[in-house]
């Protein structure tokens, strides 16, 4: 969960005993979102960003209630991409008279591991990968089914059935940003960029990877 560690007395909140968020923040440059209120989208300025809650900066008469849910639209500076989540009021610190500003917690609710992805690809290089908006050009494809799978998931990433997780999210960067739609303009790079995901959202689960081994025989099982 969302909370801030040095906020004040004068904070409010409704429960002292929310966890820091695990993840390491991102301190964030020129990254916003629009909150989607009931009659306009507003703007507001992301402070901080991790795949679990964000940090954002608001007038102190934008203040929003303890444990309101809000939508959130990230949109990435370079394409058409957008990604909207839904987040959680966990805290909030009034500014002071000077910034006239106040901060907002907030945690995300449910998010893919897809999405979390690319929210922390957007933390730290200021763009998104995937699109769950309807009108962008790029859209999250479905989630795949084993049994959709016959193909073999490691070579599509290339690395080997017995590679580490953390040597499967390396490759699968590394493959994702060669073959982006937006940034490969070879007639391939659509299909690519979409098995890339497929492939990576069954080998980065340790469930699914182990049933997606036992599923298609020993010369595809890891160690």
């Amino acid at each position: 969960m969302d909370t801030d560690p040095n906020s004040q007395s004068t904070d409010q909140s409704t429960d002292q005993s929310f966890a820091s968020r695990a993840d390491i923040r991102i301190d964030t440059k020129g990254i916003h979102c629009a909150q989607q209120d009931t009659q306009q989208d507003t703007k507001i300025r992301v402070a901080d960003l991790t795949a679990t809650g964000m940090r954002l900066t608001v007038p102190t008469s934008k203040l929003p209630t303890i444990g309101d849910t809000k939508t959130y639209t990230f949109t990435d500076k370079e394409s058409d991409h957008k990604l909207t989540v839904q987040g959680t009021v966990r805290w909030t610190r009034k500014g002071s008279v000077l910034t006239r500003k106040a901060e907002v917690g907030i945690e995300f609710i449910d998010l893919p591991p897809a999405h979390r992805d690319a929210l922390t690809k957007l933390a730290i290089q200021g763009e998104l990968l995937l699109s769950n908006d309807p009108e962008s050009d790029t859209q999250d494809s479905e989630e795949p089914t084993l049994e959709e799978l016959h193909i073999n998931l490691y070579d599509i990433l290339a690395v080997s059935p017995y590679a580490s997780e953390d040597e499967i999210k390396s490759a699968f960067h590394k493959l994702v940003k060669h073959w982006h739609p937006d940034k490969n303009k070879t007639p391939e790079a659509p299909a690519r960029f979409e098995e890339l995901h497929k492939a990576y959202s069954i080998l980065r689960d340790p469930t699914l990877r182990a049933r997606y081994d036992t599923r298609f025989g020993p010369d595809q099982a890891a160690a």
